[in-house]
Parts: C-alpha cells; sequence; structure tokens
C-alpha cells in the first residue's frame, strides 16, 4: 500500500477512536449543549500548494497545526477524504486557535461556494462557532474591567447583546464593517471573535426579516376569496 494511502487510514482510524472517546464523555441530559454563536465566512488560504480539492456543500475538517513551523495557530482544512487542500487564514487563527485550545470554544466548516475560473482554485468555507460551558464567561456582562484589554471586551459585548432587539440587518450590516476596522492583535481572542461575527449577526436578521415578510405574503393570499366563475 502506498505510504500516502497508508497514512490516510491512520488517521481514519486515529479520528474513528477519538469520536467514541468523545462519546464516551459526553454531558448527561442535565447538562448545557455547546451554544451556536454564528458562523464566519471565509477563503481557504494556500490552496495552491496542495492537489486536493473541495466541493460545494462538502463538511470539511478543521485540525489545529501546533507543529507548524510558518504559524503555531495553523488550523490546516481537509477535505471530506483527509487530505489537506489548505489553511484557515493566518489572521482568523490568529484569534481562533487560542479559544480552541482553551476548550471555551469548537468548530465545524463546510464548503459556501468554489471558483473554478482561474488559475488556482477558489474555495470559501463557513466555520460554525460554538460555544462550550468553559466559555460560557465570553458572553458574561457586568463586573469591574481590571484591564483596557477586559473593557474594550464589555463595551463590544454590550453592542452584541443589544443587536436582539435590533430588526434593520443592514445596520447591523454597516457597524459590523465600521468595528472590523477597530480589530486589532491587542484585543482579547474573544473580543475578535465577536467582532468577527457580527456579519453573521446581520444576516440572521435578514433572514428573519424576510421569512415574516414572505409570511405577510401567504396571509395576505390566505385572505382572498376566489369568486365562482
Amino acid at each position: 500500500m502506498p505510504s500516502s494511502k497508508k497514512a490516510v487510514k491512520n488517521k481514519v482510524k486515529r479520528r474513528t477512536a477519538k469520536a467514541k472517546e468523545s462519546k464516551t464523555k459526553q454531558p448527561g441530559k442535565s447538562a448545557s449543549k455547546p451554544t451556536f454563536l454564528g458562523s464566519v465566512f471565509t477563503e481557504i488560504a494556500g490552496m495552491q500548494y496542495y492537489e486536493a480539492g473541495v466541493e460545494p456543500g462538502e463538511k470539511v475538517q478543521l485540525e489545529r497545526e501546533p507543529e507548524n513551523e510558518h504559524d503555531a495557530n495553523a488550523i490546516r482544512v481537509e477535505n471530506k477524504h483527509f487530505h489537506q487542500a489548505g489553511h484557515v487564514p493566518r489572521r482568523l487563527a490568529s484569534w481562533l486557535t487560542p479559544l480552541i485550545d482553551s476548550g471555551e470554544v469548537w468548530v465545524e466548516g463546510r464548503v459556501a461556494e468554489t471558483k473554478k475560473t482561474g488559475l488556482p482554485d477558489r474555495a470559501y468555507i463557513l466555520i460554525e462557532l460554538y460555544l462550550h460551558r468553559k466559555g460560557r464567561h465570553i458572553l458574561k456582562r457586568g463586573g469591574d474591567p481590571r484591564d483596557l484589554p477586559e473593557a474594550v471586551h464589555q463595551a463590544v459585548l454590550a453592542i452584541w447583546s443589544e443587536i436582539d432587539g435590533w430588526t434593520d440587518g443592514d445596520t447591523v450590516s454597516a457597524l459590523a464593517t465600521r468595528l472590523r476596522a477597530f480589530d486589532s492583535d491587542d484585543f482579547l481572542p474573544k473580543t475578535r471573535m465577536l467582532l468577527a461575527l457580527f456579519k453573521h449577526r446581520a444576516w440572521e436578521l435578514r433572514r428573519r426579516a424576510g421569512e415574516r415578510a414572505l409570511e405577510g405574503v401567504r396571509d395576505s393570499l390566505r385572505g382572498i376569496k376566489l369568486g365562482k366563475p
């Protein structure tokens, strides 16, 4: 068996064993489930260096790569065959990796779209972020911030919490663009995560508005009484 196939086979075995182990450690019914925070849309970086490709709708594996000599925060992207297709962009990984490594957040990924019009191929993924119980403090408001980074986080969190009562997705989208301009490596990883997720909140508001409009049309149609021919 070629070494590459053997490596993939061994990787599948390790993943299967890890999945079985995680099932045995799942919390009971009384324990809280991870909270879905939102999604981040991003391009797969470095696809030109790998032969493996991905397809729209395909679920991808996001695996930490701490031994990467170029970036200790690296997160590689693997397709459904466990072949590497690229990496999560470095800037995104710089705040996502600490949250993953600390056990506060876990992620899932799927391919949103691909572009094969040029060379190399380009592909975009949606990274879904879930908050573990260990990361509950990320959304906890109040208290007296002891330093500037925590004060910034509390300020961003205040806006994040207020958005639940907003209805205009365009306003949130514009706000997200402005806030992302203030993103800094000096901010805490949890703060940078919230800033990245504002775009998802805007999309969610637009989706809800669309559903309300559609329901209004349905109500109007149900109220129309057709006369006899």
